[in-house]
């Protein structure tokens, strides 16, 4: 093939192999749509949408084959979709996986990838443990299936039942501390008014894991000497 027939090396990237052999293909961003998943807030985004514009993109993301609306449904990348789109980058890379995978083997699949890169906040990784508890998996198997000990487990899962004062530290990004968030919860138990106050004061002040420990002994303490 002359020289001059060549369209620089992005050209043959483009037209290269991706992983297990799957052929990379570039596709408008806009072809390309999330799917609802285990993340909810991506970080960085800004300083990865700058890398692309600078260095291009250096691997493709993995996505389903075209869904009914003919558009690519995210399965590995969306961090790196939703830089392109926030850069103004019009096309993206990506490998077509026509493999099809059980719902609760693509989450779990997910899961441990994100947990593996500590990609996620507790409380998004409490909502994914929740959908294999809603069909009826026990603790243990789910503790099995991701490679953890079930107290990851349990204690992620007892992040649901955060009450409205803690929850709000979280959902402000005043805390994502699975520990300190389990101790605000538990100190709400034993004395909510305590806690509310905290909770009031934390939003503006944070509070640190120590602290929360102390908090919670002192209720401990407390209610132990008025049995």
């Amino acid at each position: 093939m002359a020289l001059n027939n060549l369209k620089g090396l992005s050209e043959l990237a483009k037209a290269a192999k991706g992983k297990k052999g799957k052929e990379v293909l570039t596709v408008p961003v806009d072809d390309v749509v999330s799917k609802v998943q285990v993340r909810k807030r991506f970080r960085n985004i800004e300083e990865l949408a700058a890398t692309l514009l600078t260095e291009g993109q250096q691997s493709p993301i993995i996505v389903f084959p075209k869904n009914e609306e003919g558009k690519f449904v995210i399965q590995k990348g969306e961090r790196r979709w939703r830089a392109c789109k926030h850069a103004g980058i019009e096309t993206i890379d990506l490998v077509v996986n026509d493999k099809v995978q059980n719902n609760l083997d693509e989450t779990a699949g997910e899961l441990i990838e994100n947990i593996q890169r500590d990609d996620l906040t507790p409380v998004e990784i409490a909502e994914a443990l929740n959908l294999f508890i809603e069909e009826g998996w026990k603790q243990k198997d789910i503790a099995d299936r991701l490679g953890k000990n079930i107290t990851f487990v349990s204690t992620h899962l007892s992040l649901l039942k955060l009450p409205d004062c803690v929850r709000e530290l979280y959902d402000n990004e005043v805390c994502s501390d699975t520990e300190t968030l389990n101790n605000l919860r538990l100190l709400f138990d034993l004395n909510e008014e305590r806690c509310r106050a905290v909770c009031a004061v934390a939003m503006s002040d944070g509070i640190t894991r120590k602290q929360s420990r102390e908090l919670l002994n002192d209720a401990k303490r407390i209610k132990d000497e008025m049995e």
